[in-house]
């Protein structure tokens, strides 16, 4: 992808996508999206796609609500309706705890296609069903979901007499459950739980993540992989496409700026699709997308509930209005795209500058230097233990035998070498800089063997 921006503000006018069409390796253009701008807040107010899609147009009112015909809102900035859905007309809803709080309760309240959106104490999602599918999530403490189960769906039962219809929940037979684990607040596994043919089935996702975020998932049921690809990212960070190691392509998307699927399809899995590289999922009980605080509606741009850190000036619209230059990170944040490559540039510039520094530092003790010695001999043993194969060891018993003494040895002699230059120093600034330097060597040493230590992990 090719993009182009505005040379004053920075905003992106127009992306060009190119693909191999006939597998002669030449790149050919697939599409062009030109983007527009509002004059003043710089929201987006349209994308025109080359190839005959047609374009779509938005317009906003001054509190930055999407004001395009069959949209309404109240003097909140609540939706109360949008093109082929009322939101929030139940019976109590003027009452009612969590509209009051300024979150969708219901969409399309007494018709066939409602949908109920239920919330914890804490105004987390924690049940979303219409009367075809539906849901209900846990969280941890931080937030993050850590699980959903399926199976969950509403159905109306007329009132009688003077008594008012209501709605009565069903949970089918089977309650197919997945679970979630995070590595900080990125996913790193997820496992499926299911009956298939009466007999329960678990699929175990597993992630590997990279500079960009998830750069690998593989599928496994048991001791069988199901399969292993890779995804490959727009320049906004959507999931276009996954491609195994042979070279074969699959699950092939394209997504209109906010965040809707245009072309493939727009069920199944991988449920990362939207802003897929930071780890965003897209629920298909419901349309929406977890985007961890908060869950994100495409269709109309906004989140259902409200930005708890109350930023901005419209707490429920999604990224200041403009998708194609921001991402929302959290559900409770606007970056730059731009800013959050800077941003991950800038760290590891800085980290590799700290190292840097630090072990110019430490070579200008003698205690230092020794302990880096002596660690980097420590690390390149236990190192090697690991990146060998079983096949290449004689036999694993006193292959282990072997590396566990040496490691030991090199313990103590680190340990002796230590002393040795504790021994010999005369004076007490040099004593203490000594001392610097044996505790900065060693939480470098210690922080490479952590390293080493999640390599032998994936490995």
């Amino acid at each position: 992808m090719v993009s182009e921006c505005d040379n004053k503000k920075g905003l992106q006018t127009s992306a060009t996508y190119y693909h191999q069409a006939d597998g002669d390796n030449d790149w050919e253009t697939e599409h062009t999206e030109n983007y527009a701008y509002e004059a003043e807040r710089d929201f987006l107010t349209g994308v025109h796609y080359t190839g005959g899609t047609p374009g779509t147009d938005w317009s906003y009112d001054p509190a930055g609500n999407r004001a395009n015909s069959g949209y309404s809102y109240d003097n909140l900035n609540r939706m109360t309706a949008s093109p082929g859905y009322s939101y929030d007309n139940h019976p109590g809803a003027l009452s009612d705890a969590d509209v009051l709080l300024g979150s969708r309760k219901w969409r399309n309240y007494g018709s066939s296609g409602a949908m109920r959106y239920v919330y914890d104490v804490l105004n987390r999602v924690s049940s979303v069903c219409s009367s075809t599918s539906g849901a209900t999530y846990a969280y941890r403490a931080d937030g993050m979901r850590i699980k959903k189960v399926e199976g969950l769906t509403i159905s109306w039962v007329p009132g009688e007499g003077e008594e008012e219809g209501y709605y009565n929940e069903n949970w089918t037979t089977d309650k197919p459950t997945t679970r979630y684990w995070y590595d900080g607040q990125m996913p790193c596994s997820e496992d499926f739980t299911r009956k298939i043919d009466g007999v329960t089935t678990v699929d175990q996702t597993q992630y590997g993540l990279g500079a960009r975020g998830i750069d690998y998932i593989r599928v496994s049921r048991g001791s069988t992989v199901l399969s292993e690809s890779y995804p490959i990212y727009d320049g906004h960070g959507n999931m276009i496409a996954q491609i195994d190691k042979s070279g074969t392509l699959s699950n092939q998307r394209l997504y209109d700026v906010w965040g809707g699927v245009r072309s493939g399809s727009t069920t199944g899995e991988p449920s990362q699709r939207y802003c897929a590289n930071l780890g965003h999922k897209l629920d298909d009980e419901s349309g929406l997308i977890y985007m961890r605080a908060r869950y994100y509606e495409p269709g109309t741009g906004r989140f259902i509930s409200e930005d708890r850190q109350m930023e901005g000036i419209n707490w429920y619209a999604y990224s200041e209005n403009n998708p194609v230059s921001n991402v929302d990170p959290t559900g409770n944040s606007n970056e730059k795209l731009y800013m959050a490559g800077l941003g991950l540039l800038l760290f590891f510039l800085a980290a590799g500058g700290v190292i840097a520094g630090t072990v110019t530092e430490i070579l200008k003790t003698t205690s230092g230097k020794i302990m880096l010695a002596t660690g980097v001999i420590f690390l390149a043993t236990w190192f090697a233990d690991v990146i060998v194969p079983d096949s290449a060891k004689s036999s694993d018993e006193l292959y282990y035998r072997w590396a566990q003494f040496a490691n030991n040895q090199l313990a103590g002699v680190l340990i002796a070498l230590m002393y040795a230059s504790l021994v010999f120093q005369f004076n007490r600034s040099g004593f203490i800089r000594e001392m610097w330097g044996i505790v900065a060597a060693q939480a470098l040493i210690l922080a490479a063997f952590l390293a080493f230590d999640a390599v032998e992990q994936a490995m």
